[in-house]
């Protein structure tokens, strides 16, 4: 597994989302073979990348055939850390990343905050 590899993997398999509803930011991978998605997990553990494996289970995206997993990496430190290491060949999902990156700010009395708009 190289970080290559996963580039190229994350832009046909990929996303990069702000949810308005959970206000959250996150990266992550839809699959079907868990042990791919597994095999990323570990060698982004191993550049301190910390990512988790869910099922996915909204019939829309594979209706009532095979299991889908997703690889989630969320958290300000990883998100940054993946972009910076491993970064897109897509220029649409490095605009993404960098506008999702934007939305991250430092405040003194909490620490890091993911969302922007909130007033201390």
């Amino acid at each position: 597994m190289t970080n290559e590899y996963i580039k190229g993997f994350f832009d046909g398999e990929g996303s990069v989302r702000y949810s308005d509803k959970w206000r959250t930011k996150q990266l992550f991978i839809t699959n079907t073979d868990f042990q791919i998605l597994n095999k990323i997990k570990k060698h982004l553990s191993l550049i301190k990348i910390y990512s988790y494996i869910l099922i996915h289970t909204k019939e829309s995206i594979v209706p009532k055939r095979k299991k889908c997993f997703r690889l989630w990496i969320t958290g300000y430190k990883n998100i940054k850390k993946y972009g910076e290491e491993i970064g897109f060949t897509s220029i649409e999902r490095k605009q993404k990343w960098k506008n999702l990156m934007k939305g991250y700010r430092y405040n003194k009395c909490r620490g890091l905050t993911g969302v922007a708009d909130l007033e201390s």
